[in-house]
Protein backbone atom coordinates (compact mmCIF):
# COMPACT_ATOMS: atom_id res chain seq x y z
CA UNK A 1 0.00 0.00 0.00
CA UNK A 2 2.83 2.65 0.84
CA UNK A 3 4.55 1.65 -2.48
CA UNK A 4 1.04 2.44 -4.19
CA UNK A 5 0.91 5.89 -2.63
CA UNK A 6 4.24 6.89 -3.79
CA UNK A 7 3.76 5.80 -6.88
CA UNK A 8 0.43 7.83 -6.88
CA UNK A 9 2.73 10.73 -5.86
CA UNK A 10 5.32 10.07 -8.43
CA UNK A 11 2.80 10.55 -11.19
CA UNK A 12 0.94 13.61 -9.40
CA UNK A 13 4.50 15.55 -9.71
CA UNK A 14 4.96 14.43 -13.73
CA UNK A 15 1.61 15.53 -14.98
CA UNK A 16 2.43 19.04 -12.94
CA UNK A 17 5.25 19.66 -15.19
CA UNK A 18 4.69 21.45 -17.87
CA UNK A 19 6.39 20.26 -20.48
CA UNK A 20 5.71 16.93 -19.46
CA UNK A 21 1.54 17.83 -19.78
CA UNK A 22 2.21 19.13 -23.36
CA UNK A 23 3.80 15.46 -24.39
CA UNK A 24 0.12 14.14 -22.69
CA UNK A 25 -1.77 16.65 -24.68
CA UNK A 26 -0.04 15.78 -28.11
CA UNK A 27 -0.28 11.92 -27.47
CA UNK A 28 -3.68 12.25 -26.51
CA UNK A 29 -4.90 14.01 -29.83
CA UNK A 30 -3.00 11.65 -31.73
CA UNK A 31 -5.08 9.46 -29.69
CA UNK A 32 -8.30 11.32 -30.62
CA UNK A 33 -7.32 11.55 -34.23
CA UNK A 34 -6.71 7.58 -34.83
CA UNK A 35 -10.10 6.58 -32.62
CA UNK A 36 -11.93 9.33 -35.11
CA UNK A 37 -10.13 7.35 -38.14
CA UNK A 38 -11.05 4.04 -36.85
CA UNK A 39 -14.97 5.01 -36.19
CA UNK A 40 -15.23 6.12 -40.06
CA UNK A 41 -13.66 2.97 -41.34
CA UNK A 42 -15.79 0.45 -39.31
CA UNK A 43 -19.27 2.66 -39.41
CA UNK A 44 -18.22 2.49 -43.59
CA UNK A 45 -19.20 -1.50 -42.85
CA UNK A 46 -22.81 -3.22 -42.29
CA UNK A 47 -22.94 -3.33 -38.10
CA UNK A 48 -22.82 -6.81 -38.33
CA UNK A 49 -19.09 -7.17 -39.83
CA UNK A 50 -19.02 -10.70 -39.26
CA UNK A 51 -21.80 -11.71 -41.76
CA UNK A 52 -20.36 -11.64 -45.39
CA UNK A 53 -22.33 -9.09 -47.43
CA UNK A 54 -24.87 -9.77 -49.94
CA UNK A 55 -23.82 -11.02 -53.24
CA UNK A 56 -24.49 -8.24 -55.94
CA UNK A 57 -24.93 -10.30 -59.48
CA UNK A 58 -23.03 -8.86 -62.79
CA UNK A 59 -24.00 -9.65 -66.18
CA UNK A 60 -21.73 -12.72 -67.22
CA UNK A 61 -20.40 -14.09 -70.40
CA UNK A 62 -18.45 -16.40 -71.97
CA UNK A 63 -15.79 -16.97 -74.83
CA UNK A 64 -12.52 -17.93 -76.40
CA UNK A 65 -9.27 -17.32 -75.07
CA UNK A 66 -7.77 -15.19 -78.48
CA UNK A 67 -9.68 -12.04 -80.26
CA UNK A 68 -9.45 -11.97 -83.94
CA UNK A 69 -9.34 -8.11 -85.62
CA UNK A 70 -8.61 -8.18 -89.28
CA UNK A 71 -6.10 -10.63 -89.91
CA UNK A 72 -4.15 -9.87 -86.62
CA UNK A 73 -5.09 -12.57 -83.15
CA UNK A 74 -4.60 -10.84 -79.83
CA UNK A 75 -3.85 -12.42 -76.69
CA UNK A 76 -6.38 -10.52 -74.48
CA UNK A 77 -5.23 -8.50 -71.82
CA UNK A 78 -2.49 -8.24 -69.58
CA UNK A 79 -0.76 -11.70 -68.05
CA UNK A 80 -2.07 -12.56 -64.83
CA UNK A 81 1.57 -11.56 -63.23
CA UNK A 82 1.19 -7.90 -64.81
CA UNK A 83 -2.36 -8.32 -63.04
CA UNK A 84 -1.58 -9.44 -59.46
CA UNK A 85 1.03 -6.46 -59.39
CA UNK A 86 -1.19 -3.76 -60.02
CA UNK A 87 -3.63 -5.04 -57.36
CA UNK A 88 -0.91 -4.76 -54.81
CA UNK A 89 0.20 -1.69 -56.22
CA UNK A 90 -3.35 -0.08 -55.89
CA UNK A 91 -3.85 -1.74 -52.79
CA UNK A 92 -0.25 0.04 -51.16
CA UNK A 93 -1.72 3.28 -53.12
CA UNK A 94 -5.30 3.59 -51.18
CA UNK A 95 -4.13 2.74 -47.47
CA UNK A 96 -1.27 5.19 -48.40
CA UNK A 97 -4.66 8.09 -48.74
CA UNK A 98 -6.64 6.63 -46.24
CA UNK A 99 -3.93 7.57 -43.30
CA UNK A 100 -4.63 11.58 -44.80
CA UNK A 101 -6.18 13.41 -42.17
CA UNK A 102 -7.79 15.49 -44.79
CA UNK A 103 -10.14 13.33 -46.30
CA UNK A 104 -13.34 13.97 -46.11
CA UNK A 105 -16.28 11.80 -45.77
CA UNK A 106 -17.86 10.57 -48.76
CA UNK A 107 -13.94 10.50 -50.03
CA UNK A 108 -12.72 8.24 -47.14
CA UNK A 109 -16.27 6.15 -48.56
CA UNK A 110 -14.74 5.92 -51.97
CA UNK A 111 -11.39 4.62 -51.08
CA UNK A 112 -12.74 1.83 -48.70
CA UNK A 113 -15.11 0.64 -51.06
CA UNK A 114 -12.15 0.32 -53.94
CA UNK A 115 -9.92 -1.20 -50.95
CA UNK A 116 -12.59 -3.42 -50.24
CA UNK A 117 -12.82 -4.46 -54.17
CA UNK A 118 -9.29 -4.57 -53.95
CA UNK A 119 -9.22 -7.22 -51.26
CA UNK A 120 -11.89 -8.70 -52.83
CA UNK A 121 -9.52 -9.69 -55.89
CA UNK A 122 -6.73 -10.73 -53.84
CA UNK A 123 -8.59 -13.22 -52.12
CA UNK A 124 -8.67 -15.21 -55.29
CA UNK A 125 -6.80 -13.78 -57.71
CA UNK A 126 -7.16 -16.41 -60.28
CA UNK A 127 -10.98 -16.40 -60.47
CA UNK A 128 -10.87 -12.64 -60.62
CA UNK A 129 -8.06 -12.20 -63.25
CA UNK A 130 -10.16 -15.20 -65.14
CA UNK A 131 -13.53 -13.00 -64.78
CA UNK A 132 -11.55 -10.21 -66.08
CA UNK A 133 -10.51 -11.79 -69.28
CA UNK A 134 -13.95 -12.71 -69.92
CA UNK A 135 -15.13 -9.46 -69.42
CA UNK A 136 -12.46 -7.93 -71.52
CA UNK A 137 -13.67 -10.11 -74.49
CA UNK A 138 -17.29 -9.47 -74.28
CA UNK A 139 -16.11 -6.13 -74.68
CA UNK A 140 -13.77 -6.54 -77.46
CA UNK A 141 -17.32 -8.52 -79.16
CA UNK A 142 -19.19 -5.48 -78.23
CA UNK A 143 -17.27 -2.75 -80.41
CA UNK A 144 -18.12 -4.50 -83.67
CA UNK A 145 -21.80 -3.69 -83.71
CA UNK A 146 -20.57 -0.20 -83.61
CA UNK A 147 -18.76 -0.23 -86.89
CA UNK A 148 -20.57 1.84 -89.49
CA UNK A 149 -21.74 4.21 -86.25
CA UNK A 150 -18.14 5.74 -85.42
CA UNK A 151 -15.00 5.52 -87.60
CA UNK A 152 -14.27 1.79 -88.44
CA UNK A 153 -10.18 2.52 -88.18
CA UNK A 154 -11.05 4.01 -84.38
CA UNK A 155 -13.12 1.06 -83.48
CA UNK A 156 -10.42 -1.22 -85.16
CA UNK A 157 -7.84 0.44 -82.61
CA UNK A 158 -9.65 0.47 -79.73
CA UNK A 159 -10.33 -3.06 -80.08
CA UNK A 160 -6.36 -3.93 -80.35
CA UNK A 161 -5.68 -1.91 -77.31
CA UNK A 162 -7.92 -3.49 -75.22
CA UNK A 163 -6.65 -6.54 -76.44
CA UNK A 164 -2.81 -6.00 -75.65
CA UNK A 165 -4.26 -4.79 -72.25
CA UNK A 166 -3.37 -1.31 -73.31
CA UNK A 167 -6.07 1.06 -70.88
CA UNK A 168 -4.57 4.42 -71.40
CA UNK A 169 -4.66 4.06 -75.04
CA UNK A 170 -8.01 2.25 -75.45
CA UNK A 171 -9.56 5.35 -73.13
CA UNK A 172 -8.01 8.16 -75.68
CA UNK A 173 -9.62 6.16 -78.59
CA UNK A 174 -12.92 5.85 -76.59
CA UNK A 175 -13.23 9.32 -76.06
CA UNK A 176 -12.39 10.46 -79.62
CA UNK A 177 -15.04 7.79 -80.11
CA UNK A 178 -17.61 9.48 -78.08
CA UNK A 179 -16.69 13.06 -79.15
CA UNK A 180 -16.83 12.22 -83.01
CA UNK A 181 -20.21 9.90 -82.53
CA UNK A 182 -22.92 12.65 -81.70
CA UNK A 183 -25.08 12.03 -84.62
CA UNK A 184 -24.44 8.36 -83.67
CA UNK A 185 -25.93 8.03 -79.61
CA UNK A 186 -25.95 4.57 -79.41
CA UNK A 187 -21.84 4.80 -80.09
CA UNK A 188 -20.98 7.74 -78.13
CA UNK A 189 -22.73 5.89 -75.33
CA UNK A 190 -20.36 2.16 -76.13
CA UNK A 191 -18.12 4.34 -75.94
CA UNK A 192 -18.74 6.24 -72.35
CA UNK A 193 -19.78 2.59 -71.04
CA UNK A 194 -16.49 1.08 -72.40
CA UNK A 195 -14.29 4.24 -70.51
CA UNK A 196 -16.47 3.66 -67.20
CA UNK A 197 -15.46 -0.39 -67.62
CA UNK A 198 -11.59 0.78 -67.95
CA UNK A 199 -11.91 2.89 -65.08
CA UNK A 200 -13.24 0.21 -63.34
CA UNK A 201 -11.04 -2.14 -64.18
CA UNK A 202 -8.27 -0.02 -62.42
CA UNK A 203 -10.29 0.10 -59.61
CA UNK A 204 -11.15 3.96 -60.22
CA UNK A 205 -14.98 4.24 -58.92
CA UNK A 206 -15.74 8.13 -59.29
CA UNK A 207 -14.38 8.29 -62.68
CA UNK A 208 -16.35 4.78 -63.62
CA UNK A 209 -19.33 6.23 -62.03
CA UNK A 210 -19.10 9.18 -63.96
CA UNK A 211 -18.64 7.22 -67.29
CA UNK A 212 -21.51 4.92 -66.78
CA UNK A 213 -24.06 8.02 -65.64
CA UNK A 214 -22.92 9.37 -69.17
CA UNK A 215 -23.76 5.98 -71.12
CA UNK A 216 -26.95 5.67 -69.18
CA UNK A 217 -28.13 8.95 -70.10
CA UNK A 218 -27.40 9.03 -73.72
CA UNK A 219 -29.08 5.39 -73.84
CA UNK A 220 -31.53 5.59 -71.18
CA UNK A 221 -32.87 1.90 -72.44
CA UNK A 222 -29.91 0.14 -72.07
CA UNK A 223 -30.43 -2.29 -69.23
CA UNK A 224 -26.71 -2.93 -68.83
CA UNK A 225 -25.58 0.61 -68.76
CA UNK A 226 -28.01 1.35 -66.00
CA UNK A 227 -27.19 -1.64 -64.27
CA UNK A 228 -23.44 -0.75 -64.05
CA UNK A 229 -24.52 2.91 -62.88
CA UNK A 230 -26.28 1.60 -60.17
CA UNK A 231 -23.54 -1.19 -59.25
CA UNK A 232 -21.10 1.69 -58.57
CA UNK A 233 -23.65 3.76 -56.98
CA UNK A 234 -24.23 1.27 -54.70
CA UNK A 235 -20.35 0.68 -54.14
CA UNK A 236 -19.74 4.54 -53.30
CA UNK A 237 -22.69 4.53 -50.73
CA UNK A 238 -25.73 6.34 -53.08
CA UNK A 239 -28.01 4.00 -52.18
CA UNK A 240 -31.06 5.96 -53.10
CA UNK A 241 -29.44 6.62 -57.08
CA UNK A 242 -28.38 2.67 -57.35
CA UNK A 243 -32.37 2.01 -56.32
CA UNK A 244 -33.26 4.48 -58.77
CA UNK A 245 -31.01 2.81 -61.45
CA UNK A 246 -31.23 -0.59 -60.98
CA UNK A 247 -35.61 0.13 -60.91
CA UNK A 248 -34.77 1.54 -64.44
CA UNK A 249 -32.76 -1.93 -65.60
CA UNK A 250 -35.21 -4.14 -64.55
CA UNK A 251 -38.04 -2.50 -66.59
CA UNK A 252 -35.71 -2.50 -69.57
CA UNK A 253 -34.89 -6.16 -69.50
CA UNK A 254 -38.26 -7.04 -68.44
CA UNK A 255 -39.25 -5.21 -72.15
CA UNK A 256 -36.67 -6.89 -73.47
CA UNK A 257 -36.60 -10.05 -72.35
CA UNK A 258 -39.85 -11.10 -70.38
CA UNK A 259 -40.28 -11.77 -66.80
CA UNK A 260 -39.03 -15.49 -66.19
CA UNK A 261 -34.76 -14.54 -67.76
CA UNK A 262 -31.84 -14.94 -65.04
CA UNK A 263 -30.62 -11.19 -66.30
CA UNK A 264 -33.76 -9.90 -65.08
CA UNK A 265 -33.92 -12.08 -61.92
CA UNK A 266 -30.09 -10.55 -61.16
CA UNK A 267 -31.71 -7.03 -61.50
CA UNK A 268 -33.92 -7.76 -58.57
CA UNK A 269 -31.18 -9.80 -56.74
CA UNK A 270 -29.38 -6.11 -56.87
CA UNK A 271 -32.32 -4.39 -56.33
CA UNK A 272 -32.50 -6.49 -52.61
CA UNK A 273 -29.02 -6.08 -51.89
CA UNK A 274 -29.49 -2.31 -51.85
CA UNK A 275 -32.94 -2.12 -49.96
CA UNK A 276 -31.27 -4.17 -47.41
CA UNK A 277 -28.29 -1.66 -47.42
CA UNK A 278 -30.93 0.95 -46.84
CA UNK A 279 -32.56 -0.75 -43.54
CA UNK A 280 -35.39 -1.55 -45.51
CA UNK A 281 -35.29 -5.58 -44.93
CA UNK A 282 -39.24 -6.74 -46.23
CA UNK A 283 -38.27 -5.22 -49.41
CA UNK A 284 -35.27 -6.47 -49.65
CA UNK A 285 -37.12 -9.71 -49.03
CA UNK A 286 -39.31 -9.68 -51.18
CA UNK A 287 -36.96 -9.32 -54.10
CA UNK A 288 -34.92 -11.71 -52.94
CA UNK A 289 -37.75 -14.07 -53.30
CA UNK A 290 -38.41 -12.88 -57.02
CA UNK A 291 -35.27 -13.64 -57.73
CA UNK A 292 -35.00 -17.02 -56.46
CA UNK A 293 -38.35 -18.06 -57.56
CA UNK A 294 -37.26 -17.18 -61.34
CA UNK A 295 -33.80 -18.70 -61.32
CA UNK A 296 -35.34 -21.93 -59.51
CA UNK A 297 -37.08 -22.58 -63.30
CA UNK A 298 -34.34 -21.08 -65.03
CA UNK A 299 -31.35 -23.53 -63.43
CA UNK A 300 -33.10 -25.79 -61.14
CA UNK A 301 -31.69 -26.60 -57.53
CA UNK A 302 -28.06 -26.87 -58.01
CA UNK A 303 -26.88 -23.43 -59.49
CA UNK A 304 -24.67 -20.56 -58.29
CA UNK A 305 -27.07 -18.19 -58.79
CA UNK A 306 -29.86 -19.66 -56.64
CA UNK A 307 -27.43 -20.38 -53.61
CA UNK A 308 -26.73 -16.56 -54.15
CA UNK A 309 -29.88 -15.65 -54.15
CA UNK A 310 -30.59 -18.25 -50.86
CA UNK A 311 -27.66 -16.87 -48.90
CA UNK A 312 -28.98 -13.23 -49.48
CA UNK A 313 -31.99 -14.33 -48.01
CA UNK A 314 -30.72 -15.63 -44.80
CA UNK A 315 -28.98 -12.56 -44.84
CA UNK A 316 -31.75 -10.22 -44.89
CA UNK A 317 -33.78 -12.57 -42.59
CA UNK A 318 -30.81 -12.61 -39.92
CA UNK A 319 -30.63 -8.43 -39.81
CA UNK A 320 -34.66 -9.13 -39.08
CA UNK A 321 -33.62 -11.06 -35.96
CA UNK A 322 -35.15 -14.56 -37.24
CA UNK A 323 -32.62 -16.80 -37.09
CA UNK A 324 -34.35 -19.80 -37.50
CA UNK A 325 -35.40 -18.00 -41.06
CA UNK A 326 -31.94 -17.56 -42.11
CA UNK A 327 -30.03 -21.39 -41.19
CA UNK A 328 -32.82 -22.55 -43.12
CA UNK A 329 -31.56 -20.59 -46.37
CA UNK A 330 -27.95 -20.43 -45.43
CA UNK A 331 -27.97 -24.62 -44.72
CA UNK A 332 -30.11 -24.99 -48.52
CA UNK A 333 -27.29 -22.19 -50.09
CA UNK A 334 -24.18 -24.20 -48.03
CA UNK A 335 -25.78 -27.94 -49.55
CA UNK A 336 -25.89 -26.40 -52.92
CA UNK A 337 -22.50 -24.76 -53.21
CA UNK A 338 -20.66 -28.06 -51.90
CA UNK A 339 -22.41 -30.15 -54.29
CA UNK A 340 -21.45 -27.28 -57.48
CA UNK A 341 -18.02 -26.93 -55.78
CA UNK A 342 -16.42 -29.52 -53.11
CA UNK A 343 -15.63 -28.76 -49.80
CA UNK A 344 -12.92 -26.27 -49.90
CA UNK A 345 -13.92 -23.48 -52.07
CA UNK A 346 -14.41 -19.57 -50.48
CA UNK A 347 -18.30 -19.38 -51.06
CA UNK A 348 -18.56 -22.94 -48.78
CA UNK A 349 -16.05 -21.76 -46.55
CA UNK A 350 -18.30 -18.18 -46.69
CA UNK A 351 -21.83 -19.78 -46.10
CA UNK A 352 -20.17 -21.97 -42.99
CA UNK A 353 -19.24 -19.01 -41.39
CA UNK A 354 -22.56 -16.88 -42.06
CA UNK A 355 -24.32 -20.33 -40.36
CA UNK A 356 -22.00 -20.54 -37.36
CA UNK A 357 -22.45 -16.78 -36.69
CA UNK A 358 -26.23 -17.16 -37.12
CA UNK A 359 -26.17 -20.05 -34.43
Amino acid sequence: MPETVTLIHRIGRWVRNEENRNVLAFFGAGLVAIAIAAWTVFTYFDADASESEPSIRIDTVTSGRDTHIGSTIYNNGISFEQYSVKLEAKEKEIRALLVQKTLSESETRRLMAELKEVERRRADEKASYEAYIKDLEERIARLDELKGQAPDDLIQQAQAELAQGNTTQADTLFAQVESEAESHIAAAAEAAYQRGKLAEDDIHYSEAYRHYERAAQLKPDSGTYLNQAGLIAHALGKYDKAIAYYEQALASDVKTFGDAHPTVAARRNNLGVAWRAKGEYDKAIGYYEQALASDLKTFGEAHPDVATDRNNLGGAWRAKGEYDKAIAYYEQALASDLKIFGDAHPRVATERNNLGETW
